[in-house]
């Protein structure tokens, strides 16, 4: 059961992020203070990061240098894994900030 849901891991929070990515962008409502401005700054930069650095790795997963090489295949997988685990605290110190009311 662990691995299944580590292999499925960053494609979750691929998926949470893109579905989160568009209210992110319209903006913060009402008059932001600067706290909350980092925090929608904090959580803009690390999921549009995230998404890109998921995209790369999956076109490269797909190309026919990453199935020949096997060498190549578990640290394309760990830097996959690692963004995403970084993901998940970054995104919650975004949502403290968001909601810290002064």
């Amino acid at each position: 059961m662990t691995k299944l849901i580590m292999r499925f891991y960053p494609d979750l929070i691929a998926a949470i992020c893109g579905l989160l990515i568009i209210p992110w962008i319209i903006g913060v409502p009402g008059q932001p203070t600067q706290t909350i401005l980092s925090g929608w700054t904090l959580g803009l930069i690390t999921m549009g990061g995230y998404l890109v650095i998921y995209q790369c790795v999956k076109s490269f997963k797909a190309s026919a240098r990453y199935k020949k090489n096997a060498s190549l295949q578990q640290p394309v997988t760990a830097i996959l894994n690692m963004s995403a685990l970084c993901l998940v605290p970054a995104m919650l110190v975004a949502l403290l900030l968001l909601f810290y009311v002064e």
